[in-house]
């Protein structure tokens, strides 16, 4: 049976829910009804000399209907005398005393005020210490807060004052708003922290009041920056999290915090290595019982699991967690769309082509135009927009005037027998183009359907490889020119080229100028050169012209591959190509170009040709370029 129960810096938990430092936090009062409906432990709000709040001291975003997604307050220190603080923590402690009361501190940077400080909290009975090293607001402007955390060695050496008294385990709260977290986290540790906790609140200004121009929260007419928390924080606090737990110089036992609202919120953080977490923001929004579903899912999800206690999950997401030149190039995914998920909202059809890669289309219903070709991967070529000339959404929407087209409402229509027969009409099923798609998730993020699409790995067959990898193999950084010539003496190989369609126009004299004609004898497969494919706008006729001249100028040879007017692979005149490389020489080394199809690949390999496939090759810093410059260096050298 799981269990909750935890140790943290060596002290016993009854579960891994703390209340934060913070308002839920200011009195006795308030930390014994948290206990009463669940919460394990409570730090009090920050404990030092008394201060003036102002009034107001709050202010929020909120998005698309959800109250407080960030919130932000301009509140200082506990405002209540230090005596007051201590003597009620003294009688909660003595009322509850299986549950864990830490002493949040803040004072002057006098090492015998933080030595009678320490003294005075531990004698009330506090379980631990936390000292409040990131206030952003009011208490910083006094040289106390996040003035102290942003300064590696300030927080250093008032660990090492407070470590000289502390009998109790000593947590040291950070401060997000610093270049790198991790300097401060070194400092405690070498102060002899036993724990952090992180993050405390980013600086902020949530907003601007348009009628009066006075930021929020207003104070007659003026206000401050806050500290900013809540879910909107929460995914700026996990890499936080992260980025101390992989460091063996920061890593210590973690309390994490911030936009902790749920179980799967204080599941994450665990994840991610913190031995329990700390909740503001929920309480203060939603009230103390929050706690019941937080401790009752995360004790289900851990059965599911089979996890006994929290120490069995703690840090399994940290291995998963990399530099991007450690990430799999060679990974790859498309986006699925299930089109008895669909309800035409089209949604993904809009993002895809405003905001990611123009391959989402509205050509269902006619069958769609592009036929798949196997194996191709985007990501390897030079990106250019709409390759296939479909309709754009301006098109598509002054297409849609012609016709009214209406998404059934299952229980309205065929007078509530529709139910369960209620069909999206397949012109309003947005059709993603495979060979186009990179995997961005952009259209499975914004779907407003679970489960309508979903992101599908696709076998390309290639071992995985990582920028690191790919970056430490040599790269010939110069094209092939005579100038290179010397440094590449010319062997017996000889290369033909094997390209689908016309090179990009900046791409066009790498392939045939500046690689010196005398030594190699290229074969331009085309899309229907001759014919009308090439030929739809003025500047795909002066692309075709400038091949055509070019071809027979130089005296290149050309095979025509596709014989009917519409690109169809299944026409590709193989036998034909084969026949005219052998004649050249049989023991030429052929290197076909990523994007021709996998049948012509299959058939020269078949015909004992050798064969190389672009796309199983590494793709260098330098591009295309660098990546042909490596290849045909490589053959020329034997490799």
């Amino acid at each position: 049976m799981p269990t909750l129960e935890n140790t943290f810096a060596g002290i016993e938990c009854i579960n891994p829910f703390w209340l934060a430092s913070a308002p839920p936090t200011n009195c006795g009062e308030q930390i014994m009804r948290a206990f009463d409906a669940g919460w394990g432990g409570a730090v009090w709000k920050t404990i030092g000399e008394p201060i003036t709040n102002v009034s107001s001291r709050y202010s929020s975003i909120d998005f698309e209907g959800r109250k407080m997604m960030g919130f932000n307050n301009i509140e200082l220190i506990s405002d209540r005398p230090i005596e007051t603080n201590l003597k009620e923590i003294a009688e909660v402690k003595r009322r509850y005393p299986k549950h864990v009361v830490i002493a949040s501190l803040m004072v002057e940077s006098k090492r015998e005020t933080w030595h009678e400080m320490v003294a005075r909290a531990e004698g009330a009975g506090a379980d631990g210490l936390e000292l409040n090293f990131g206030c952003p607001h009011g208490m910083s402007e006094r040289g106390m807060g996040s003035a102290v955390g942003q300064v590696p060695e300030y927080a250093q050496q008032i660990t090492e004052w407070v470590k000289e008294r502390a009998r109790t385990p000593v947590i040291v709260k950070l401060t997000p708003n610093i270049s790198d977290i991790r300097m401060p986290a070194r400092a405690a540790k070498r102060a002899g922290a036993d724990a952090l906790s992180a993050i405390n609140t980013i600086n902020s200004i949530t907003g601007i009041d348009l009628d009066t121009f006075e930021p929020r929260p207003m104070v007659d007419g003026k206000s401050s920056h806050g500290g900013y928390c809540g879910p909107a924080v929460k995914p700026i606090a996990l890499n936080m999290v992260q980025q101390i737990q992989s460091d063996p110089l920061a890593m210590l036992p973690l309390s994490g915090i911030g936009g902790i609202a749920t179980w799967k919120d204080a599941a994450e953080y665990i994840l991610l290595g913190c031995g329990n977490v700390q909740v503001c923001t929920a309480a203060m929004h939603y009230g103390y019982r929050i706690v019941e579903d937080m401790a009752d899912g995360l004790l289900q999800w851990m059965a599911a699991k089979g996890f006994e206690t929290i120490e069995d999950f703690r840090g399994l997401s940290l291995p998963n967690v990399t530099e991007w030149k450690r990430l799999n190039l060679n990974y790859r995914i498309v986006a699925k769309i299930h089109a008895d998920k669909c309800i035409g909202c089209q949604l993904c059809y809009t993002a895809c082509w405003d905001g990611a890669h123009q391959c989402i289309h509205l050509d269902r219903a006619e069958g769609g135009l592009q036929i798949i070709e196997t194996g191709a991967d985007p990501r390897y070529a030079q990106h250019e927009p709409n390759p296939h000339g479909m309709m754009t959404p301006g098109q598509v929407f002054a297409d849609s005037r012609k016709k009214i087209t209406m998404t059934p409402i299952p229980k309205l229509d065929l007078n509530g027998a529709g139910v369960n027969s209620s069909v999206t009409p397949v012109e309003r099923i947005p059709r993603v183009d495979q060979d186009e798609c990179v995997g961005c998730n952009l259209c499975s993020l914004v779907c407003p359907v679970d489960g309508c699409i979903t992101m599908d790995r696709v076998e390309n067959g290639l071992g995985a490889e990582t920028w690191e990898e790919r970056s430490a193999q040599p790269v010939v950084t110069d094209t092939y020119s005579s100038r290179a010539a010397k440094y590449y003496p010319i062997g017996p190989t000889r290369i033909l080229f094997v390209a689908e369609a016309p090179p990009a126009e900046d791409n066009r004299y790498f392939y045939f100028e500046e690689v010196p004609t005398d030594d190699w004898l290229w074969i331009g497969l085309m899309k229907s050169l001759y014919g009308d494919e090439w030929s739809k706008t003025p500047v795909e006729r002066k692309r075709k012209e400038w091949w055509l001249t070019k071809f027979q100028r130089d005296g290149y040879r050309l095979i025509d591959a596709f014989k009917t007017p519409k690109i169809d692979y299944a026409h590709i005149q193989t036998n034909e190509l084969i026949a005219e490389i052998k004649k050249i020489n049989p023991d030429s080394v052929v290197l076909i170009k990523a994007t021709v199809h996998n049948v012509l690949y299959s058939d020269l390999k078949a015909a004992g040709i050798n064969v190389i496939n672009e796309i199983a090759l590494p793709f260098p810093s330098n591009g295309h370029q660098g990546k042909f410059a490596r290849i045909f260096a490589d053959l020329r050298l034997g490799r």
